[in-house]
Parts: structure tokens; C-alpha cells; sequence
């Protein structure tokens, strides 16, 4: 095998790079970007603690997660249970909140799943959302039923101190009464 080309490198190296990175090396990024990590997957297990029915029918659960992961709202994690390692393919569980140790995930969840079932979870995977510093105001509009996605992101703009407001038709679970709802 050759020799890598410079600037290249391998899936299993954790590279930053940053503006004030060697052009030579990386094509430099954007202005508004001002770091990238790449870094290895994460797998670990967890286990689904509570099931519930949300306002639509639909079903959300509880997973463990171990206390050092604790996603950004927008990312997201890929899971398959351990009793049936065949399964074609992995389900994506959204975070529609967080506590520690503990997400809740959006729906839909497979109707065979039950509490105490335990399960190979990959990620976090996506770029997530980032609230900019100086925002104040927050509205987030969901579109369809998959309104669960974003209270994530709620939860971290009312952390912050933002005033939120949501938009959609798509029935809604207990929400803090901070959040104005359209």
C-alpha cells in the first residue's frame, strides 16, 4: 500500500482541525466553522426502563445511557436489540429529552420492544444543533408528527434562558409551561 497522501488521514486518528490550521494539509474551512472532530464510534449497551403512550398513540421510551454520553439535541443513535442480532437493520432513536444517565426517545419505537430489553446502541451520530449565543428567541415549527425531535432543543434554549415557541398541528406530550405553543 502507498504511502497516504499529506493531509490524509485514517478513520481511527483523531484530527482537529481549526482556521489556523496548515492550509497545506486540510482545505480550511468556512468562517462560520471553526472546529471539526472526527473521532471513533462509539458502542456500548443500554436498556429500555420505561415505555409510554404519547398524546398521538404513538410510543416513547426511556433508554440508559451511561453518564459520560449525553447527546446533542439533533444527534441521534442507532440501536439493535441484543436478543435478535439478525435484525436487518438499526433503528434510529432521537432524544425528545434528556436527564442524567437517561434519554427519552422519540417515536416511532418498534412495537415489539419492552421494558428491559436490552440493547447495542451506536453513536451519537449526526452534527446536532447549536444554539448561537446571542440568541433570545427560539421557534421551532414541526412540520409532521416527529415534533418530539426538537423538545430537545427546547429544553436546552429554556436552559439558556431563550424564550421558545413551537408550531405544529401534531398532538404534544407535557410540556414546560415556559414554551408557547401555536
Amino acid at each position: 500500500m502507498g504511502k497516504k497522501p499529506e493531509g490524509m488521514h485514517s478513520y481511527k486518528e483523531r484530527v482537529d482541525y481549526t482556521q489556523d490550521s496548515n492550509p497545506a494539509a486540510c482545505n480550511p474551512l468556512p468562517a462560520h466553522r471553526k472546529h471539526v472532530n472526527i473521532t471513533s464510534m462509539r458502542i456500548f449497551e443500554a436498556r429500555i426502563t420505561e415505555i409510554q403512550l404519547g398524546p398521538g398513540g404513538e410510543t416513547l421510551g426511556w433508554i440508559s445511557l451511561p453518564e459520560t454520553i449525553q447527546p446533542a439535541p439533533g444527534r441521534y443513535f442507532s440501536a439493535w436489540p441484543l436478543d435478535d442480532p439478525e435484525a436487518p437493520l438499526a433503528t434510529p432513536l432521537f432524544p425528545a429529552g434528556l436527564r442524567p444517565g437517561a434519554m427519552l426517545c422519540a417515536p416511532p419505537l418498534p412495537p415489539h420492544w419492552r421494558p428491559g430489553l436490552s440493547l447495542r446502541v451506536r453513536g451519537p451520530l449526526g452534527r446536532g444543533f447549536q444554539l448561537p449565543e446571542i440568541a433570545r428567541r427560539v421557534a421551532l415549527a414541526g412540520l409532521d408528527r416527529q415534533i418530539a425531535r426538537l423538545l430537545a432543543l427546547a429544553q436546552v434554549a429554556l436552559a439558556a434562558g431563550c424564550s421558545v415557541a413551537v408550531f405544529t398541528d401534531a398532538p404534544l406530550p407535557p410540556l414546560p409551561s415556559a414554551l408557547e405553543v401555536y
